[in-house]
C-alpha cells in the first residue's frame, strides 16, 4: 500500500502493539546486546574513534548551557548544537559508560526546556529541538527522577507536539522539499517518546507524517537525485532516514516510506556529485564542502546494498578526527553534526564493496544533472559536470547551463555556493521571493552573472524557464550530455543549446548553439575559478596547486578577459576571496547564430 494512502486506524493498532515495550526505542538496543558498541568495538580504529568521542564529550561537559540565541529569523543553530550534544552524550554514555553523561544530558534539555519557545515561525528550529528532547528521554528517561522526566515530557508536549497542532494547514506539512523530512521527522520523534502518555496524539502525529512525506520524498524519482543539492540532500535526507528507523524500531513498519521511487538509488547520487577532489558539484544553494552528514550514506549500502567507493569510507572517518588535523573553526562547525554521523558507522576497514559505480551518471527528475569522470578513488581523475532544470526551483540558482570542473587534484570551474540567508535577511531583502524582479537576483552569487554559464544581453536568465537535459551518452571514450536552455532565454534567443563533454576522458569541452538572437547583442561566457590566471589572446593558462590547466575559445577573434569577484558588486553580497571570473564577449552577427566552444586540457 503507498504511505499516502495508509489509513489511521492501521497507524492506531501500530501504536498500541508498540505500547509498553521497556527500554530504549529510537535507536533500538537492550540491556543485554547493544549492536552499535559491538561494531564500534570491533573496529580496528575503536581507540581512536573513542578518543574523538571522548574528546567532543569533555567538550561538552566543559561548555556553558545553551541559550535561546535567535539570529534574524533562526533559532536553528542552538536546536543542531542541543541534537549534536544529546546524540553525543547517548554515543558516549553507551561506549564510555561516563554516569556524568546522563547528568549532563538532563541539564541540556532543562536548559532548553525554560525557553519561552523553540521558534515555531521557523519550525525547522522547533523540529531538530523536539527530536533532541525525545532523544535524551529515549536514552536517559529511565535514569532521571521520574519527577524530573515528567517535567521534561511536559515540556516537549508544550514547546514541540503543540506547536505542531497550532496550525493543522501549516505549509511544512505537506512541503515537497526538505522542511517535510525535516519536521515531520522531528515531530514523530516527539510522538514515539510519549507514545504510552498520549496514544491517540502518537497516530495522529505518525499518520500524518507518513501520509505527507512522501510528497518530499517525490523529488527523488526517477534516479534517486535531489532538486535542491547536495547540501540539502545530506540534510533532508539524513532526517528522511532518522524517520525511517525510527518507524521500524519503534512500530516493526516504517509504512512504506523506503520504497518510494528513487529512493533506493539515492546513495549513488551523493557520491556521484563528489568529485576527485573532494568538492562536491555544489548547485543550488550548496557547499563544496562535506555534506551534511556524510555517513548516512551506508544506511543505504547496508539497506539497499548500495556499492561505497573507499575515498568515501576515508572520508567519513576522517570526520572523527575531531581535533588532531582539523582547524578550530572546522571542528567547531562539524561539531554540530558529528553526533548523527556516529549513528551509522562506516564499514570495517577493507570491507568496502570496492569500486563499482559508473563513471558516468544522469538524474532525470526534476532538476536533471549530468556527471562524468575518468575514474574513481583516483585523485587526479578528471570529473565534469553539467546542471540544468530552473532557477525557480526551491533553493535554486539562475545556475542553469552551469558546469564544474575537476582534473589533476584542482578544481577548476567553481560554484560559489549560497550567501549567507541572515547577511542577506537582515538587509531588508526578500531573499526567498522567487519571482523574476526579486531580491533574490540582486545577490551576486544567485545570478547567472557569478555562474558558470551564459549571460544574453547581459538580463537574467528567466526564473520561469526550465532547461531539460536533451541528450546524455555514457561513450566508453568520450562521454557527453547537452541541455537544452532555450525557455530560460526566453526574448533573447530561439535556441540556445549546450554541450558537455569528456573527451577520451583527458580534456573537457563546452560548446554552445545560440540561434536568434537579436543582431549586434552581446553575449557572455564566463566561468568561476579559484586558479590564477594568465591571458594570451583565446588561450588561458590557469595556475592553481602547481597545475597548469590549458582553456582556449575557439574561434577568430575571441579574447578572454579576467574580473575580480573580490570586492563583490554590493554591500549585502558576501566577499569571495581568491575567486575570478574568466570571461570572453562575443556580439551576435547579422544571422542572430553564434557557435561557441571552449576546450580545457592539462597544460
Amino acid at each position: 500500500m503507498k504511505p499516502s494512502l495508509i489509513s489511521f486506524e492501521y497507524v492506531e493498532e501500530a501504536i498500541r502493539l508498540a505500547a509498553g515495550r521497556r527500554g530504549p526505542r529510537l535507536w533500538r538496543r537492550t540491556s543485554a546486546s547493544d549492536p552499535w558498541k559491538e561494531r564500534v568495538e570491533a573496529d580496528p580504529d575503536s581507540l581512536f574513534l573513542r578518543a574523538c568521542i571522548r574528546e567532543e564529550t569533555e567538550a561538552i561537559c566543559a561548555a556553558p548551557l545553551l541559550e535561546r540565541i535567535v539570529e534574524g529569523r533562526r533559532l536553528l543553530a542552538v536546536s543542531r548544537q542541543c541534537l549534536s550534544r544529546i546524540a553525543l552524550l547517548d554515543f558516549g554514555w553507551r561506549l564510555l559508560g561516563d554516569p556524568r553523561f546522563p547528568h549532563r544530558a538532563a541539564e541540556e534539555v532543562l536548559a532548553v526546556c525554560r525557553f519561552s519557545d523553540w521558534n515555531p515561525s521557523h519550525f525547522l528550529d522547533t523540529a531538530e529541538m523536539s527530536l533532541a528532547v525525545a532523544w535524551a528521554l529515549d536514552a536517559f528517561g529511565e535514569l532521571w527522577d521520574p519527577a524530573f522526566r515528567r517535567r521534561i515530557e511536559n515540556s516537549l508536549i508544550r514547546l514541540g507536539l503543540d506547536a505542531g497542532d497550532v496550525n493543522p494547514e501549516a505549509w511544512w506539512i505537506r512541503s515537497n522539499n526538505n522542511w517535510g523530512q525535516v519536521c515531520h521527522a522531528g515531530m514523530t520523534a516527539a510522538a514515539l517518546v510519549l507514545l504510552e502518555r498520549d496514544p491517540a496524539r502518537a497516530a495522529r502525529v505518525v499518520h500524518r507524517a507518513v501520509t505527507n512525506v512522501p510528497a518530499s520524498m517525490a523529488v527523488y524519482a526517477p534516479d534517486g537525485g535531489y532538486p535542491e543539492g547536495p547540501s540539502y540532500w545530506s540534510y533532508g535526507t539524513t532526517f528522511n532516514v532518522l524517520l525511517i528507523q525510527m518507524l521500524e524500531n519503534v512500530l516493526g513498519t516504517d509504512f512504506g516510506l523506503s520504497e518510494q521511487e528513487g529512493f533506493s538509488n539515492t546513495g549513488l547520487y551523493i557520491q556521484a556529485m563528489r568529485g576527485p577532489t573532494g568538492l562536491f558539484f555544489n548547485y543550488a544553494d550548496g557547499s563544496e564542502e562535506n555534506g551534511y552528514c556524510p555517513s548516512v550514506v551506508y544506511w543505504f549500502a547496508e539497506r539497499f546494498g548500495t556499492p561505497v567507493v573507499s575515498s568515501w569510507v576515508e572520508m567519513t572517518r576522517r570526520q572523527w578526527r575531531s581535533g588532531s588535523d582539523q582547524a578550530t573553526g572546522t571542528r567547531k562547525k562539524r561539531r554540530d553534526r558529528f553526533g548523527l554521523e556516529l549513528l551509522w558507522l562506516p564499514p570495517l576497514r577493507g570491507a568496502t564493496a570496492g569500486v563499482d559505480l559508473p563513471l558516468d551518471w544522469q538524474d532525470r527528475g526534476i532538476v536533471p544533472v549530468a556527471v562524468f569522470r575518468s575514474g574513481w578513488d583516483d585523485p587526479d581523475a578528471w570529473f565534469a559536470g553539467l546542471k540544468a532544470g530552473s532557477p525557480g526551483q526551491n533553493h535554486g540558482h539562475m545556475d542553469v547551463g552551469a558546469f564544474v570542473l575537476d582534473a589533476m587534484g584542482v578544481r577548476w570551474a567553481v560554484d560559489l555556493g549560497a550567501d549567507c540567508y541572515h547577511r542577506i535577511e537582515s538587509r531588508g531583502l526578500l531573499l526567498w521571493d522567487r519571482a523574476q524582479n526579486s531580491d533574490r537576483w540582486r545577490v551576486y552569487r544567485l545570478n547567472n552573472y557569478s555562474h558558470n554559464t551564459l549571460t544574453i544581453g547581459g538580463a537574467l536568465q528567466r526564473v520561469e524557464g526550465y532547461a531539460p537535459i536533451t541528450g546524455f551518452s555514457s561513450d566508453r571514450e568520450s562521454p557527453w550530455a547537452e541541455a537544452d536552455l532555450t525557455s530560460v532565454y526566453a526574448s533573447l534567443a530561439t535556441r540556445v543549446i549546450r554541450r558537455l563533454s569528456l573527451r577520451e576522458r583527458c580534456s573537457a569541452v563546452i560548446t554552445d548553439r545560440v540561434e536568434g538572437v537579436r543582431p549586434g547583442t552581446q553575449v557572455e561566457w564566463g566561468m568561476m575559478t579559484r586558479a590564477d590566471v594568465e591571458i594570451s589572446g583565446s588561450v588561458a593558462f590557469l595556475r592553481q596547486s602547481g597545475r597548469v590547466m590549458r582553456v582556449e575559445a575557439m574561434g577568430e577573434g575571441m579574447r578572454w578577459e579576467v574580473q575580480e569577484a573580490d570586492p563583490p558588486p554590493a554591500e549585502h553580497d558576501s566577499p569571495n576571496p581568491g575567486v575570478r571570473r574568466l570571461r570572453f564577449f562575443v556580439h551576435a552577427p547579422p544571422s542572430g547564430e553564434l557557435a561557441l566552444e571552449v576546450r580545457f586540457q592539462a597544460g
